[in-house]
Formats: C-alpha cells, sequence, structure tokens
C-alpha cells in the first residue's frame, strides 16, 4: 500500500531488482507533509503529554500502595556532601568518596529513615530447616565442597545426634525469654550508645590476634575499644581478656556447654547466634575472624547514603567452589529485618557448620539458596583492576602468601581497609607488612600505643 500511494518502488519488487525507482508521483508525499507539519507536531506535543501524564498516575499509583511504601518515601540525607572532611572525605577515588569496586545506589538516600529500614519483601521471613530443604536444593550448585546427603534432604540424619541437639539447644536457648533478657540486660550495659559492635570469637590460642586487633586501631586513631564484643570460647580466654577491661562473653550466655566439641565451630555458632541477637536488638554488627587487621575503618559503609540497599557486605574469597566468594572472616551485616531472618535462619542450620566442618560453604549455601535470593549483598574489592599484577591497590586484602611480603602482600598501599592474615604464618604475615602491635609475649600493645589518644605507634 506505501508503494502504491507514494509511487516508490523497492529492489524487492522491480523485476532489476536493483536499485529503487522512483516515479514521479514521490515529490506529491513530500508536499502533503510539508502542508501537514503543523498538524503533525501538534498531535506528537498532545501525545508526549499524554505519556507524561499516565507516568505520573502510575508513579502516584505506587506511591500510595502499602507494598512499595518504603520505595518511594526515602528522603535524601540532610547537608551530606561526600567531599565534606565531616562525612566520607576520607574514602578515595571520585564520586564523592566512592571506592572503585563497590555497587552504589544512583541517588543520595537516608537510610535511617524507619520505612526504607524496616522494609521487607512478602514472604522475606526466618525460614524452619526442614523447609529450606538445603541438601536437596545444594545439588542444583557448584559441585566441590557440596554439602550433600543422599539419605536426608536436610542432611540431619548424615549429622551425628550430639552435633544437632548441640545446636537445637542453642536455638532453644536462644529464644527462651529469660535468657534473652539476662543477655540484652549484659549487651546494652557495654553498648548503650552505640550503633555498631564488632563481633570476635576467639579462644586462647588465637586471642593475641584480636588484641593486636584493638592496639592497631587504638595506634592507627580510630579506637573501636567501645565497639568490640569477644566471645571467648575458653575460660583462659575470658580470664585475660576480661583482666584487660574488654566486653567478653562465653559460649554458655548462648546454652554453648563447656566442653566444647571445636573451639573454632562451636565458636562459629555462638559467633551466628550472637550477630543475630545483636542485629535483633538494632545493632549493626562486623563480624570478624580474630587474623584480621585495620588500617583504615570501615565503618563508613553502615552510613553511606548511597550503600543504602545492602543488607550486607563480605570479603571477597576468590573461589568457584560450593564455598562460595563470601568469605565470612569479614562481614559487615546491617540490622535491617532482611538480614535479621537470614541470621535467625542460619542459626536453625548451624549443625550443617559440624557436618561441613566449615562455616563458610553454609553461608555461601543458604546465600545462593532460593528463599533468600531477595538479599542484597556484595563482595568488597579485593584489588583494584588498574593495579592488576602491579603493588598497590589493594583494599580489603586476603595474605594468602605465606610470608606476607610478596603476592598479596604487596597490594597493600595507603587505600587499604583491612588485612586479613588467612592460614598459617598469620603472625609472621602481619609482621613483615607491618600490622602487629603487641610487645613480646606480653600480649600488651607496645609502649607508643598507652601514651594516649592522639599517640602514634609503630608495629614491632
Amino acid at each position: 500500500q506505501y508503494e502504491r500511494r507514494s509511487g516508490v518502488q523497492t529492489t524487492r519488487n522491480h523485476p532489476s531488482m536493483r536499485e529503487p525507482v522512483t516515479s514521479p508521483r514521490a515529490p506529491s508525499l513530500v508536499k502533503g507533509v510539508m502542508r501537514h507539519k503543523v498538524l503533525i507536531m501538534g498531535v506528537g506535543v498532545v501525545i508526549m503529554a499524554l505519556l507524561e501524564w499516565h507516568s505520573e498516575m502510575i508513579s502516584t499509583v505506587a506511591k500510595n500502595s502499602p507494598a512499595a511504601h518504603a520505595l518511594f518515601q526515602r528522603q535524601p540525607q540532610a547537608g551530606f556532601n561526600a567531599s565534606s572532611s565531616n562525612n566520607y572525605s576520607h574514602q578515595e577515588g571520585g564520586g564523592g568518596g566512592e571506592i572503585p569496586g563497590l555497587h552504589y545506589m544512583t541517588e543520595y538516600w537516608n537510610y535511617t529513615d524507619p520505612p526504607l529500614r524496616d522494609h521487607m519483601p512478602q514472604g522475606f521471613h526466618t525460614w524452619r530447616a526442614s523447609d529450606l530443604k538445603i541438601c536437596e536444593t545444594s545439588k542444583g550448585g557448584p559441585e566441590g565442597r557440596r554439602i550433600t546427603c543422599d539419605i536426608d534432604p536436610n542432611c540431619i540424619k548424615c549429622i551425628k545426634d550430639e552435633y544437632v541437639k548441640r545446636v537445637e539447644a542453642v536455638n532453644a536457648g536462644f529464644d527462651d525469654e529469660q535468657n534473652k533478657a539476662k543477655r540484652h540486660k549484659k549487651i546494652r550495659k557495654w553498648f548503650p550508645n552505640q550503633s555498631t559492635i564488632v563481633l570476635i570469637a576467639t579462644n586462647s590460642n588465637f586471642l593475641h590476634f584480636a588484641l593486636n586487633f584493638e592496639c592497631a586501631s587504638r595506634a592507627r586513631q580510630f579506637n573501636v575499644s567501645d565497639k568490640l564484643l569477644i566471645i571467648a570460647t575458653d575460660s583462659e580466654a575470658y580470664n585475660l581478656a576480661s583482666k584487660r577491661g574488654m566486653q567478653v562473653i562465653q559460649p554458655s550466655l548462648y546454652n554453648i556447654p563447656e566442653p566444647l566439641v571445636s573451639h573454632f565451630l562451636d565458636s562459629m555458632v555462638a559467633v551466628t547466634a550472637a550477630a543475630a541477637d545483636l542485629t535483633s536488638m538494632g545493632y549493626n554488627v562486623v563480624i570478624m575472624d580474630a587474623d584480621v587487621v585495620w588500617l583504615r575503618s570501615p565503618l563508613w559503609m553502615l552510613e553511606h547514603p548511597k550503600l543504602w540497599a545492602m543488607d550486607m557486605h563480605f570479603q571477597v574469597a576468590p573461589r568457584w567452589d560450593a564455598q562460595g566468594v563470601a568469605n565470612t572472616g569479614f562481614i559487615i551485616a546491617k540490622a535491617t529485618l532482611k538480614t535479621r531472618h537470614f541470621l535467625r535462619t542460619l542459626l536453625r542450620i548451624a549443625y550443617l557448620y559440624f557436618y561441613a566442618r566449615d562455616d563458610q560453604v553454609v553461608w555461601n549455601t543458604l546465600l545462593r539458596h532460593w528463599t533468600f535470593a531477595q538479599l542484597h549483598w556484595q563482595t568488597l574489592p579485593r584489588q583494584l583492576n588498574e593495579h592488576k599484577g602491579k603493588p598497590g591497590g589493594g583494599r580489603f586484602v586476603d595474605l594468602h602468601t605465606t610470608n606476607g611480603s610478596d603476592g598479596t602482600g604487596t597490594w597493600i598501599d595507603n587505600g587499604t581497609f583491612i588485612v586479613h592474615a588467612v592460614s598459617r604464618h598469620k603472625e609472621h604475615k602481619f609482621n613483615v607488612t607491618g600490622n602487629w602491635f603487641l610487645q613480646g609475649k606480653s600480649q600488651t600493645c607496645s609502649a607508643e600505643c598507652d601514651v594516649g589518644p592522639k599517640a602514634k605507634c609503630s608495629a614491632l
């Protein structure tokens, strides 16, 4: 019909199958368009106005919808200036104090706004272990180090009964109102005004790493002593930490009796219980292994208005198996409703820690589970791409080399936030990278650290 009206004959139906053949009637079409251009432009303006009105109507309906209320009632954070020294100017990079490698939202929002903080998708809740069928659903994921049990979709029949009963007792104690009141009274007394708690579990063999973390933080002038909570998994660690004036609890507060089956695995159960407890009280929690040192405080991520959508941040684990990319040696968990439900569910299946002989594979298996697909989490940048293969560029560094002076150790620079001495030779790695702050075997900060809050301390 177009060809018949316009007089244009295309190569599709022209016998020559070459160039289009134009009839003398073609100019009349151009004249017709020019004659009615005002009318055409007017129709276009009307259509654009109708589209704009339609968009506003959809937005209005959405804003008045209870389900979408939290997503539309955010207010920009008053007075936020990313370049201001009072906010996030200590961060590096462009875009007003942002780190390459992190996912930021496009606008600034006030995370403390109640509709946003307490927003939770419909159907998002704490799950019973029997409903997860986690050993069955994990078959669809990575195979290496996968949690499996051919006779039970929940793995319980494949786990020693004593481990299952041990974790069931922890969950019963967690929900017991009398125990809860006792825990919360102690925690509120220790942390009356803090919004964030740094949580470390350790025994007497690794307590000196937690002490080194405290000394390093003091030396670098972002003292976290008033935010630090130690879970001591033996009496020696408890007594020493208490003598130093640290806030310290024992696993028995979460119904984990002594003697411990495994200092590591029992402590991971206690950390999970404590993190679930603290977030339920409204505290943000930084969950850490003892072998971590901060070079710069990462706590700004809990308040950054362009990271409001993130429930949790994890140090990255450079691996591809079922143990996963989320390194549980360093976790930043916001006290959102989604985080609370995730941690409470994780505690219910914490018997898998004993089955897998590891906590990280259980964390990652649950993070991949479809029930928590709406949980917002991201890994933290390990090394900036522009520094790949070159010294520097490390941000949340895991020291894998045995001596710490080459490989990942060379990534550390003035932009590094944390250093995590994974695997063996931890103390030596900290020493050769300038991150050891304890004085000899006395397990006290070196003399320069104890002079005063403004004193600087160098690693021994």
